[in-house]
């Protein structure tokens, strides 16, 4: 049985009442209402809450349910009191709890209460993830996730924690939300900045608006530029992106692919990272790929006529990380 049909008694019945939603809804601020706490309060993981509803006469079967992943809320020897026992190692932030009932068959719910749980200590530090942050294209959004660690070693996720902030020291460039996503704004670098009470974070954030004849790979620090000549004419190969890592380019036509690139990082593996690439062609080609933090360039030419020979350079790159 789901915690929904088991919480304070409720049946498969009742609850399917919750079809009939716009016709009660409008009623249930006047009908239905969490006295205690308050919307906003903040409480400590670990603690039982106290929970106080109001409801008119004709508002029978009275309930209330939690927000996953707290627990099932308690009733008590009071129809319009109960309890709720937050876990120690709940993930701080904001949850909700409605109060439900039935008025003449049909459903009822309570305006929506939000509690702010939070441990009662602060975390002696934090990291951030991801620690760097690079954008391939303008309006991208990546989401940040806090780690904070604790006096007794114990961690716990603070990403929508209240008392979590974040501040972007270049707007023009990127965003920051209250909830941690990160957005590209406009071609530059800048940091983001996140603070906890006892200590903060800051992360540096790259947008790179690519050409169109380039291909950013391994999060956009690196970039690939390919030239191929035939006997008639020569061109710019032109990128499609597989995945961070990877991609491929056609020279003649989208439906025609010609080669395939990917650049590893492999810094843990010898301090390097490597570039791999295979070719579907005898066209003669330069390949440039360019470190956009460091300027490191390699350069690698294949003669026209023999097949592709592939490219396996495990010591591409000393520039980690």
């Amino acid at each position: 049985m789901s915690r929904s049909n088991r919480r304070c008694g409720w049946t498969m019945g009742l609850l399917a009442l919750a079809t009939l939603g716009a016709a009660t809804a409008g009623r249930a601020a006047a009908q239905l209402q969490i006295t205690s706490p308050s919307s906003g309060t903040s409480v400590n993981a670990g603690q039982t809450l106290g929970i106080v509803v109001s409801a008119g006469a004709s508002v029978q079967g009275l309930g209330v349910i939690a927000e996953g992943p707290l627990p099932d809320v308690q009733a008590t020897a009071s129809p319009n009191q109960f309890t709720l026992a937050i876990p120690a190692g709940l993930t701080p932030g904001v949850y909700h709890l409605t109060a439900v009932g039935s008025d003449s068959g049909n459903l009822v719910e309570s305006p929506q209460v939000a509690i702010d749980v939070e441990r009662g200590d602060d975390p002696v530090k934090i990291r951030v993830e991801p620690a760097i942050i690079r954008f391939r294209s303008i309006g991208e959004k990546i989401p940040l996730r806090v780690v904070g660690t604790y006096g007794d070693g114990s961690q716990a996720t603070l990403t929508a924690s209240s008392r979590t902030s974040y501040l972007s020291h270049d707007t023009t460039v990127a965003t920051v939300s209250a909830a941690g996503i990160v957005t590209a704004v406009a071609a530059g670098s800048t940091s983001i900045e996140v603070d906890t009470p006892a200590a903060n974070y800051s992360i540096q954030v790259r947008v790179q608006a690519p050409a169109s004849t380039s291909l950013l790979l391994n999060n956009g620090r690196f970039k690939v530029d390919v030239q191929w000549t035939t006997s008639s004419a020569s061109g710019t190969g032109t990128p499609v992106q597989l995945t961070s890592d990877t991609g491929y380019f056609w020279f003649f036509s989208a439906a025609n692919v010609e080669m395939v690139i990917k650049v590893l990082n492999a810094c843990s593996l010898g301090g390097h990272y490597w570039v791999f690439a295979g070719g579907l062609t005898n066209v003669q080609t330069s390949i440039v790929v360019t470190d956009t933090q460091t300027s490191a360039v390699r350069t690698y030419n294949t003669p026209g006529g023999p097949p592709f020979t592939p490219i396996q350079d495990t010591g591409a790159f000393s520039t980690c990380p």
